[in-house]
């Protein structure tokens, strides 16, 4: 979609957008349609550029003069206020903050008891296995059902609670001491309407598509000296795992994949470590690429340094990125 917008020339950008935007819609069959309609189909349309441009999906609509009578009502309110928040301030590097407030959704009220939370969250990741490998913790267990809430609790309360609660831009309380999560005054009047809450909710599976769509398309690799001289690579086992479903290899087993740099084939395998879940791409035997890998990034690259990125192409095929 970023490369349909490109062709939209000589227009300024809010007319590209425009354009765009009246191109997706017809081609849904939809009118104002909401951030998960719109993203039906990832690789065509993305509301990122939307929220970016305006600051807002609810912007971008007014924009277009494209708001439901609905979300014209909430223009200027602290409704308003809350999506915008949702949209842009979430920062996700993990799934966790859009899984605590999917369930949060879901309960009675407007103070919860954080083991009440942790429940939720628990099943969500029980109930998406596709999704499990996000919460590493849960994925090493021999037996996640089995996982201990207490262990819930505590991971929810330093890592997506914390960092969703008492900040002056947040809109929620965390209280450590009594193990409650609240929502700040200001929203609290407005919790229960319905309507708002189907935004809410829309915002939310948008964010949670995009993530999990996003790191499923592609990997970031960071230097590691010995492992580019050995030509063993770490990868992600949820990208594995995600991108080859059926056919990940199994344990001590290796998958023949090819690899394409600037179109060009180079012939890699994808490897399981015997006895555990790990992978490794192994570009040992191939010359021509561990010459490239070389000459590009090991004579260079500083420890931890983002060199690649690796994104599944189908059909056993990725492309790689040599960001250096």
């Amino acid at each position: 979609w970023e490369s349909r917008l490109r062709e939209i020339v000589p227009m300024p950008m809010r007319d590209r957008l425009k354009a765009l935007y009246d191109e997706i819609v017809q081609d849904l069959g939809l009118r104002s349609p909401g951030l998960s309609e719109f993203f039906s189909d990832p690789q065509k349309s993305d509301p990122h550029g939307f929220i970016k441009y305006f600051g807002s999906w609810l912007r971008a609509k007014d924009a277009f003069n494209d708001l439901s009578p609905g979300e014209k009502k909430i223009i200027g309110t602290p409704k308003e206020q809350f999506l915008e928040y949702l949209e842009n301030d979430l920062n996700p590097v993990k799934s966790y903050k859009m899984v605590v407030l999917q369930n949060v959704l879901s309960l009675k009220g407007t103070s919860w008891k954080v083991e009440d939370i942790a429940r939720g969250f628990w099943e969500y990741y029980i109930n998406h296995p596709e999704h499990l490998h996000d919460y590493e913790a849960l994925a090493r267990q021999a037996n996640p059902q089995d996982y201990r809430i207490s262990s819930v609790v505590s991971h929810i309360k330093n890592m997506p609670l914390n960092f969703l609660s008492n900040q002056e831009s947040d809109w929620f309380i965390l209280d450590r001491e009594n193990d409650v999560f609240s929502l700040k005054p200001e929203l609290t009047p407005h919790w229960d309407d319905s309507f708002f809450k189907t935004l809410i909710k829309d915002r939310l599976e948008y964010a949670l598509r995009r993530y999990f769509y996003r790191k499923t398309r592609w990997l970031n690799i960071y230097f590691d000296k010995q492992s580019f001289e050995n030509r063993n690579i770490a990868l992600s086992r949820f990208f594995v795992s995600s991108t080859l479903a059926e056919k990940t290899p199994e344990s001590g087993k290796k998958l023949s994949i090819s690899l394409m740099y600037q179109n060009l084939k180079y012939k890699a395998h994808i490897v399981r470590i015997p006895g555990n879940k790990h992978y490794i791409l192994d570009c040992s035997q191939n010359n021509e690429l561990a010459g490239i890998m070389d000459s590009q990034i090991t004579v260079k690259a500083k420890k931890g340094q983002k060199v690649l990125r690796l994104s599944y192409a189908g059909q056993n095929v990725f492309n790689i990125n040599i960001l250096m």
